[in-house]
């Protein structure tokens, strides 16, 4: 946990180099959707629009999708850049704004494609007991960085990632569980604070931000954690064996600047 935030500090600037305009601009976009389909006279009360006697909702509603969708698309492509900016900076190596970003384009279909069937094999788990969503989510907590470090997809990274997991689920869960509580916190924090009442354009606006903030400042966290997590266990499991990785730069058969060996004084060691 504690390599996943340093990961995260050391690399910030970088990271927000690329995620804040291209999430920003996706966010206007949603926000200029949701002020245009808002009929004349329309307003906000606590965080939901409200449009005037005898207006159809329909076009609020398909705005608010939009907004939803492209959020979601963003953050997908905000992960891929993530993965490989921290997977470089693991390795000691940096990584352009420029070049992280085509990466994530690059490798965009193959996240949202794993962010899918992660999504519907947990929720399946939740839908049949609440305990085996839990296990899931801690077993496919390193799928995205299979994707990214070692080029697998869809079900093979998913079945990587339980791989992986399987026998320091515990160990996992504890260094993934603060960083969850934070984002988890975060997100209330930024969700409380758009309940606003006023005007469609101030509404509007405010979420625009209070997304950016969460796609940009806590959502990397968990990203940062993931990577760090993945190179813990790679190095636990396999130590020696070169992964095929799905760029030339990254190369886990290289010493990786990874938290040092156990030495008895960190329990997640």
């Amino acid at each position: 946990m504690r390599y996943g935030l340093r990961l995260w500090a050391d690399n910030a600037l970088t990271l927000w180099g690329v995620l804040v305009p291209v999430a920003v601009a996706a966010e206007l976009v949603a926000a200029i959707a949701t002020i245009a389909s808002a009929p004349a006279g329309s307003t906000v009360l606590n965080g939901t629009i409200l449009v005037p006697p005898g207006s159809s909702t329909g076009a609020v509603a398909t705005a608010r999708l939009f907004a939803d969708v492209v959020s979601a698309l963003v953050g997908v492509l905000g992960i891929g850049v993530a993965l490989r900016i921290f997977s470089e900076a693991a390795l000691g190596r940096t990584v352009r704004a420029g070049a992280a970003l085509r990466f994530g384009l690059a490798r965009f279909g193959s996240l949202l494609w794993l962010a899918i069937l992660a999504g519907l094999v947990t929720a399946v788990g939740f839908l049949a007991l609440i305990l085996p969503g839990i296990y899931l989510i801690v077993a496919l907590s390193v799928a995205s960085p299979v994707v990214v470090i070692e080029g697998h997809r869809g079900i093979v990274a998913i079945q990587r990632s339980r791989s992986l997991v399987k026998g320091r689920w515990w160990a996992t869960l504890g260094a993934l569980l603060p960083t969850m509580l934070l984002v988890g916190a975060g997100a209330i924090v930024v969700e409380t604070t758009l309940r606003v009442s006023g005007s469609v354009s101030g509404f509007a606006l405010a979420q625009a931000l209070g997304v950016v903030v969460l796609q940009a400042l806590l959502v990397p966290l968990t990203t940062a954690t993931a990577v760090a997590i993945y190179l813990d266990l790679h190095a636990r499991k396999e130590p020696g064996r070169r992964v095929a990785a799905s760029t030339p730069h990254v190369d886990l058969a290289a010493p990786p600047t990874a938290p040092p060996p156990s030495t008895g004084d960190i329990w997640w060691s």
